[in-house]
């Protein structure tokens, strides 16, 4: 899900959805580029494309976002690069956020966690809400199925987590249930008029011997 933050948007506002949302991407349909699939290389590529608008000084100007993803069906790993181009005549200041929505079926099991640069494990459980700056890398993992979702960004972005729970009446009253975990991925951008950037992202999954799961 593609998001268009407004400057005050924090971690807190955006678990309430009570942010300003600048961009027509989030519930827009995309046009479909390319769809190609390499039996040779097990590979598979798909291209989409929306022409959308952005609210920047009280006026909407026209972005095009270009999203490509290439699927490697043997190593497991999927290579996303985002091109954000900008259609109008002016400067605008954007705030991309891109939102994954993954689980790894529990949320406060201290064998599935977060793994960040210098964070201790077993720390972050699915069920944390926390917030980080200037990321290449984290994972998510789950020791129980021996296995570890990697995320790569280039350039590096801030990531924020937090869990997507619902409530449901108990017999000791209404209780949170863990559904899964939603991470945004964001990043301040300056586009001058007809300029256009990219933003990337890996996901592969390692099995806990160290090598890459297969198929």
């Amino acid at each position: 899900i593609d998001h268009f933050l407004g400057s005050t948007t924090t971690l807190e506002t955006f678990a309430q959805s009570q942010y300003p949302e600048l961009g027509n991407f989030v519930q827009a349909s995309y046009e479909v580029q390319q769809a190609a699939y390499d039996p040779d290389k097990k590979r598979t590529r798909v291209v989409l494309r929306r022409d959308g608008l952005i609210m920047h000084n009280a006026t909407e100007h026209p972005v095009r976002l270009t999203k490509c993803f290439d699927m490697d069906h043997r190593d497991m790993r999927m290579d996303v690069s985002y091109t954000l181009h900008n259609m109008s005549t002016q400067v605008l200041d954007l705030w991309l956020g891109v939102e994954l929505n993954l689980t790894l079926l529990a949320g406060d099991d201290r064998l599935r966690y977060y793994r960040f640069p210098g964070f201790p494990d077993h720390e972050l459980l699915m069920n944390s809400r926390a917030a980080f700056g200037n990321i290449e890398a984290f994972s998510m993992v789950d020791e129980w199925s021996g296995m570890e979702l990697c995320l790569d960004t280039k350039p590096s972005a801030g990531v924020w987590l937090l869990p997507l729970e619902t409530v449901a009446r108990s017999e000791n009253g209404f209780e949170c249930s863990y559904q899964h975990s939603t991470l945004l991925l964001h990043r301040k951008l300056y586009l001058k008029p007809h300029e256009h950037l990219t933003q990337s992202f890996k996901l592969s999954v390692v099995l806990s011997d160290g090598k890459k799961e297969t198929v």
